[in-house]
């Protein structure tokens, strides 16, 4: 399953009015990263400043609300699982329930999905039987295609089979899919969409399927939708190593193409283009990662460590695990230290992790060591390391991370 979750927020600095004990204004951070079958496929950070005052009534009337047409629900967030890939998961708890819905049950429903009284249960079910029926009779992709030539841009029915189409991933899968980005009048969550499904390939991507995400990645009228075309280009080298979409990227690195739009600092370029040579899982873009890692831009550098993450090489793991020892940006050990969630639990990443998570001088570099250790409780050493680390953090935030491994891992045995 792809999850898209929030997995730190953590205040950073709060000031307060000596006089009176109030606060006064407010730092936070906020990761949120989404992971398909436990595997991070991308990590966004939001950092928001708050300057808290006396509360005033709010200048907002019932005409403004036409401006807020979304609610957004962060409860939710926390756990929403993306329609294209919670199939199987979702599957599995219905199977012991009800049978799947047929092709022809889940096709005659898809007009509903966009209704007001569905739920997402209901909605799931839908997306399940009409996608285990494609990927098992690929004769019905033709009518999965004129069902997306007949949804509304923008919908959730198109996003239903747009999704379906991404999971069964065929060279004829891939085909309907490109041809839909350039469908007239489509919307852009859907040409994004279309986006997504590439870059989480359930097969190997067509030369056609590529030719057509190079012309999106050198098309710098949007720079959004350049960069996600890059993202699927990177995950596709994963899948068949395709030395062309190396050279592509390695030639481009060079010139600092200015495939991400006009206007566009070289630094931002390559911090893009870094985060596309990370998808690849592989070490062909070690040479480009070692020279960012030694920039002065903070943005460029932290990129370039994010890109290390699914390294499993020496070089890569001697640079990550170097970093999160010795860098003096917080921000950037930080991502070190979150990049160990998709490292090989082994002694060299169990001692980076106590290490840190005892000694590091910064609440977030601690708290993400400790939860690399939380997914490993079982393991003995891990477990006696956190019972003897319970009383010893101050940070409350700490101990709860470190109080629930304990807790879970009691239970689970």
């Amino acid at each position: 399953a792809l999850t898209i979750a929030i997995t730190s927020a953590q205040d950073r600095l709060i000031e307060w009015r000596t006089q009176d004990g109030i606060p006064q204004s407010q730092k936070m951070d906020v990761s949120v990263d989404a992971t398909y079958v436990g595997t991070q496929v991308s990590s966004f950070d939001y950092h928001l400043n708050a300057t808290w005052g006396r509360f005033e009534k709010s200048g907002f009337t019932a005409d403004d609300q036409k401006w807020f047409p979304y609610e957004i629900n962060l409860a939710e967030l926390r756990s929403r699982k993306a329609d294209s890939r919670q199939l199987s998961k979702n599957k599995n708890a219905k199977s012991k329930n009800k049978r799947a819905l047929s092709w022809l049950e889940s096709r005659a429903q898809l007009n509903k999905v966009d209704g007001a009284n569905i739920t997402e249960d209901e909605r799931s079910e839908i997306l399940i039987g009409y996608s285990d029926a494609l990927k098992q009779n690929p004769s019905l992709l033709k009518a999965a295609k004129d069902d997306l030539n007949h949804s509304t841009p923008g919908s959730r029915e198109t996003s239903v089979i747009l999704g379906a189409l991404g999971f069964v991933g065929t060279p004829a899968a891939q085909a309907i899919l490109a041809e839909a980005y350039g469908r007239t009048g489509i919307a852009l969550q859907d040409q994004e969409k279309i986006l997504a499904e590439f870059t989480l390939p359930v097969e190997a991507l067509t030369p056609e399927s590529k030719s057509f995400l190079q012309s999106v990645y050198h098309d710098s009228s949007n720079p959004d939708l350049a960069k996600m075309a890059s993202f699927a280009l990177g995950s596709s080298i994963a899948k068949d190593g395709d030395p062309n979409i190396v050279t592509l990227f390695k030639k481009d690195w060079q010139s600092s193409y200015g495939v991400f739009g006009d206007g566009t600092s070289e630094e931002t370029k390559k911090s893009n283009l870094l985060l596309a040579m990370g998808n690849s899982k592989s070490n062909v873009f070690f040479d480009e990662v070692k020279e960012a890692s030694n920039s002065s831009n903070p943005m460029l550098k932290n990129n370039a460590i994010d890109a290390l993450r699914f390294n499993t090489d020496d070089a890569s793991r001697t640079l990550l695990l170097n970093t999160l020892q010795k860098d003096p940006s917080e921000a950037i050990r930080t991502t070190a230290a979150r990049s160990l969630s998709y490292q090989p639990f082994d002694l060299k990443t169990k001692i980076a992790a106590t290490t840190c998570s005892s000694s590091d001088s910064s609440v977030a570099v601690k708290m993400e060591c400790y939860h690399f250790l939380a997914d490993h409780v079982a393991d003995p050493e891990v477990r006696k390391f956190l019972e003897g680390r319970t009383s010893a953090e101050p940070d409350s935030r700490v101990q709860v991370i470190i109080t629930q491994a304990l807790q879970l891992e009691q239970v689970e045995k």
